[in-house]
């Protein structure tokens, strides 16, 4: 069973707005959530992804203003993840995830901040950056 080709007939790649739905918003809704985002979006498994969101997703949350309400942790994460473990250009996931350039840009750093210090009691960081 070709699982890419399933998930693009049943949801299409359409361009949708961050409001609306991006293919990962929309994704997220449908039955192939799990197999999507965790294994093609995050190269992860969806429990591996909700234990990192209970582990630090209180430290990248953003608090909702009157002007527009705040990425939620799931896609901050999502987005992270997908740029590590493929390497994707910030224009290909804005594609994906609906979200400027910029707001990619600073939500990266951020969550990989956020993951070192979460996880340093499980990882031994090396103190010389090559």
């Amino acid at each position: 069973m070709n699982i890419k080709r399933n998930v693009i007939e049943n949801v299409g790649w359409q361009v949708f707005s961050r409001d609306g739905t991006g293919i990962y918003a929309s994704l997220e809704k449908s039955e192939w959530i799990v197999v999507l985002s965790s294994e093609i979006l995050t190269r992860m498994t969806a429990n591996n992804f909700e234990v990192l969101l209970q582990l630090f997703g209180p430290s990248i949350k953003k608090q909702d203003t009157n002007m527009r309400e705040a990425i939620p942790i799931s896609t901050r994460l999502a987005v992270t993840l997908r740029f590590l473990a493929t390497g994707d250009s910030y224009h290909t996931l804005m594609y994906i995830f609906r979200l400027s350039v910029p707001a990619i840009s600073t939500i990266i750093p951020e969550v990989c901040q956020a993951l070192i210090r979460s996880l340093k009691g499980y990882l031994e960081l090396s103190e010389k950056v090559s």
